[in-house]
């Protein structure tokens, strides 16, 4: 193949908490307001109050109402309203990642063991309320109620490991860089990739490679929570345009919203910088979406896991419902749009398990359930079997072989790097 990216081969058949805010916030909100959709700062997630140990004078945010209103004007500038849609052969992509998201809550809602702790005051009455339930089936439609309405009925969901369906991080270490690393490498690297550690990824990612090939190259996009992209997705070298931290929208024709976002990066507390927040990264994603309509977009999100390291699972639960939230969005706006209605593929997946129990905040090499994940599947070329009951295990390097064979391709680098989930794949399913 041309353009300096040698061993692929295309099928020829593819062408391809919440506060009231007060009457002066209600004014900012509705400034901000980009549709007719009416948010509030719950589902915007950031906390209306207490946003982890940062208090409202240090953003210059005197009155509780007046935060909120910063944080539902986020949520405007984040989630646009849209609709839905038929379908056709895989032309685009977009692979979400939710950091550290347990495949107990996705398969079985929230943990009606974690649920309600007294000491953590009302947000966590409010997530008791929100997400218990007697049926584990009610609880996960609670929490994810896109995943188990909207992609398990037209897709796949692969990771019950209570059923013994599994899907595995191969990487020795269960922390987020090997796992991303593996996720869109298409291969653990344990010799060079063993920790967090801000280093340039040696792999050469699938984004990198797509980005290089006729027809995807300028039409490949990241953006992430989390800083530590830039070296995972290798920036320096890869030529990908990444979003990732407190980084802004970059360049001369930034819509309305991207220059928005940036005030708000600048204006905002970042409890966990230098990473950001989701709807940050949520919104930037989004706007760049409309604006630049690329064909593979990559979203990286991670509340949910910098909740649980505080042991906050009111607020993890919290996490994970906006992520929902966001893909139903992401969703429902490429199904709303010519060019992506259809044609496009949609994968979502965890890079690492959790402990169990009292462990449920922690994960790494020693600690049981790190290398548990699971991946969600939906589009054209996706058989639209559901959850995945039967006994089998898949693992996280096998995603990137995955989205290139939804994308059209038969082949990529070599034959070890060459293992796609068969049954995602239409043409590897028996009728």
């Amino acid at each position: 193949m041309s353009s300096g990216a040698p061993g692929y081969r295309r099928r020829l058949a593819s062408s391809h908490r919440s506060r009231s805010a007060s009457p002066a916030a209600a004014q900012l909100i509705t400034a901000a307001a980009v549709g007719p959709r009416s948010v509030g700062p719950r589902s915007v997630g950031l906390r209306s109050v207490g946003l982890r140990s940062v208090g409202p004078r240090s953003v210059g945010l005197r009155s509780v109402g007046l935060r909120a209103a910063w944080l539902a004007m986020l949520l405007a500038l984040c989630l646009p309203a849209t609709a839905a849609a038929p379908a056709g052969p895989t032309r685009n992509l977009i692979l979400v990642t939710i950091d550290g998201l347990r495949w107990q809550e996705v398969f079985t809602g929230a943990d009606p063991q974690l649920l309600g702790d007294p000491a953590q005051g009302a947000a966590a009455a409010d997530a008791d309320a929100r997400f218990r339930a007697a049926d584990a089936d009610d609880r996960r439609r609670r929490l994810l109620p896109f995943l188990w309405t909207v992609v398990a009925r037209h897709g796949q969901l692969h990771g019950n490991a209570a059923a013994g369906n599994r899907i595995k991080a191969r990487n020795a270490y269960g922390v987020s860089y090997p796992g991303y690393n593996e996720i869109l490498t298409g291969r653990a690297d344990d010799a060079r990739i063993t920790s967090n550690a801000p280093i340039a990824n040696p792999n050469r990612s699938f984004l990198a490679d797509l980005n290089r090939l006729p027809g995807f190259q300028g039409a490949v996009a990241a953006f992430a929570s989390w800083e530590r992209f830039t070296w995972i997705l290798d920036e320096q070298h890869s030529g990908l345009p990444i979003n990732a931290g407190l980084r802004e929208a970059r360049g001369a024709s930034l819509s309305w919203r991207e220059r928005r976002l940036n005030q708000l990066t600048r204006s905002l507390p970042h409890p966990w910088a230098p990473s950001r927040q989701d709807a940050l990264t949520h919104g930037y994603a989004m706007a760049y979406l409309q604006r630049k309509q690329p064909r593979v977009l990559y979203v990286a999100y991670g509340d949910a896991d910098e909740h649980a390291h505080q042991g906050q699972y009111h607020e993890y639960l919290a996490a994970a419902r906006r992520a929902d939230d966001f893909l139903r969005e992401l969703w429902q706006w490429t199904q709303s749009r010519a060019g992506y209605r259809g044609n496009t593929a949609l994968m979502v997946a965890t890079d690492h398990g959790r402990g169990s129990g009292s462990a449920w905040r922690d994960h790494g090499r020693t600690i049981a359930g790190s290398h548990d994940a699971w991946l969600a599947i939906m589009g054209p070329d996706t058989p639209a079997l559901g959850e995945q009951l039967t006994p089998a295990t898949h693992y996280l390097e096998q995603i990137a072989s995955t989205a290139m064979a939804l994308l059209g391709f038969d082949s990529w680098r070599d034959a070890a790097s060459w293992q796609p989930i068969d049954s995602a794949l239409a043409r590897n399913t028996p009728p």
